[in-house]
């Protein structure tokens, strides 16, 4: 989280993967709970243009993501895709209409402590983990109006307290490659495919 210091008052951005959002100094420096911890410090050198050949990277987003079917389950059922990749033409553009719908699992259930008087207060919240995630298309081209080009079960290494079943339809073995009928990829490739659809 480095300072930038073109205004007045110093700034922090906070970024995880989630999101990146600026943050006041005190909360940079305040951890209250055991789940705030700060897991990476980022320097920058005031000198680096002088040092470092920066021509040679990438100066925009790799779309290919989007055009290639990725999947990790060893037991995918080909019936039940019903997604439809996209195509470089259709690649969202801004103004590009899509719907976008998540689902959740908890990792961690939310822990209470219920005080005398009634109150309670939160230990520790609970922690979502994201289980799946579907792109559809609008109504461009309309042939294909509504129809997914993202349907993406997300592979996790971390133990599922609760699948949410109820809401949201993941059962035990979906996020799993050896017992998956899913398509199944990593967080990273879910969270790649959804920034290079805004």
């Amino acid at each position: 989280m480095p300072p930038l210091e073109d205004e007045e008052e110093p700034k922090w951005i906070m970024f995880n993967d989630f999101l990146v959002r600026p943050v006041k100094e005190e909360e940079v420096f305040s951890f209250p709970d055991t789940w705030k911890v700060p897991a990476v410090i980022v320097l920058e050198r005031v000198d680096k243009t002088k040092l470092l050949d920066f021509s040679r990277l990438p100066k925009e987003l790799d779309h290919e993501v989007l055009f290639k079917d990725h999947n990790m389950s060893w037991h995918r059922r080909a019936s039940d895709i019903t997604y439809k990749l996209l195509t470089p033409e259709e690649l969202p553009r801004p103004g590009t209409l899509v719907s976008i719908d998540a689902e959740f699992v908890a990792l961690q259930q939310e822990e209470l402590e219920f005080r005398s008087d009634g109150t309670k207060k939160i230990i520790k919240p609970t922690l979502m983990s994201l289980a799946r995630v579907s792109v559809l298309r609008g109504p461009e081209p309309p042939q294909l109006e509504a129809v997914p080009f993202i349907d993406d079960y997300i592979f996790t290494t971390e133990t599922v307290a609760d699948y949410l079943t109820e809401f949201s339809g993941i059962k035990a073995g979906d996020l799993d490659p050896n017992h998956s009928v899913h398509t199944l990829v990593p967080l990273k490739t879910a969270y790649k495919k959804l920034r290079l659809c805004e």
